[in-house]
């Protein structure tokens, strides 16, 4: 019996227990080995989401670049806004002077009217002093 001492009763030889713990180490590679590539392919998984979600967060970027470049600036706005307050401005006042002009139109006419009536008036006294005046001398 090849590696059996008086001092091993038991039946484990140094061959025995050397296979056990080659046995066990080659397990504890598999066991490594596995784990290795497990990791492996969660870390490529991992690198492959956040490729595509940097991906999709760049093509949001470009996608406000390109909204930010056919807005109208503030400074546009402010220039277009303030030459339309301008030109208000001068249709108000516009509207002012006719709003007069209308107004004195409007005066004439009733002046007019009072002078037609007036005359109308006075037409209607004559009318009236020349019947009396023919009543009389008949």
């Amino acid at each position: 019996m090849s590696g059996e001492t008086e001092e091993q009763p038991s039946g484990l030889t140094p061959d025995h227990v050397l296979r056990f713990v080659r046995a066990l180490l080659d397990e504890h590679d598999r066991r490594y080995e596995q784990r290795f590539v497990a990791q492996e392919k969660a870390v490529d998984t991992a690198l492959l989401s956040m490729n595509e979600r940097l991906a999709g967060m760049n093509e949001f970027r470009s996608t406000l670049q390109d909204q930010q470049r056919t807005f109208v600036s503030r400074s546009d706005v402010d220039t277009r806004l303030q030459a339309l307050v301008e030109r208000l401005d001068g249709t108000a006042a516009l509207l002012a002077g006719v709003g007069s002009k209308v107004d004195g139109m409007q005066a004439r006419r009733q002046g007019a009217g009072n002078l037609a009536g007036g005359l109308m008036l006075g037409a209607g006294f004559l009318v009236g002093a020349a019947g009396v005046v023919v009543a009389v001398v008949r």
